[in-house]
């Protein structure tokens, strides 16, 4: 716990809103020292932001997935490159993992476009199979 945080935290919770308000209070009395590392920082990630990126992309996957770069890579190749559900390469963005956001279990790698649709579908079976009959009814027409 930082220095000049009085009494004990029960919890990470409050353990991590008395480390915020700690610090947000150390800001509001230090604007030199803010604006001094806002200066230094600004340069520094400028030139190393390749670096920067990946170890964010690396760090994201492992804590939201428990899976490695390389993991990913693996699914990738099983999926040739191409998204689980409507078999296109990706477009702008990479594939996102798709899991079950209950079990945590990793599916697939989806597009941008179809993962949007599974979560705006709640990913529940019966809305994606009411909503694919929807569209069929329509194209026969």
């Amino acid at each position: 716990m930082p220095r000049g945080i009085k009494g004990s935290a029960k919890s990470i919770e409050d353990r991590r809103t008395q480390k915020k308000e700690y610090m947000r209070v150390w800001r509001d009395t230090h604007p030199e020292h803010v604006e001094k590392y806002r200066v230094w920082a600004k340069s520094h990630y400028k030139g190393n932001n390749t670096r920067y990126v990946k170890y964010a992309r690396r760090d994201a996957l492992k804590r939201k997935y428990g899976i490695s770069i390389e993991d990913y890579d693996t699914l990738l190749i099983k999926q040739d490159g191409l998204c689980a559900i409507c078999s296109n390469p990706p477009g702008k963005y990479r594939l996102v993992v798709d899991h079950n956001h209950i079990t945590k279990q990793i599916r697939a790698l989806l597009c941008h476009n179809c993962n949007a649709a599974l979560g705006l579908m709640k990913e529940m079976p019966e809305r994606l199979r009411s909503a694919a009959l929807y569209v069929e009814s329509w194209q026969l027409q």
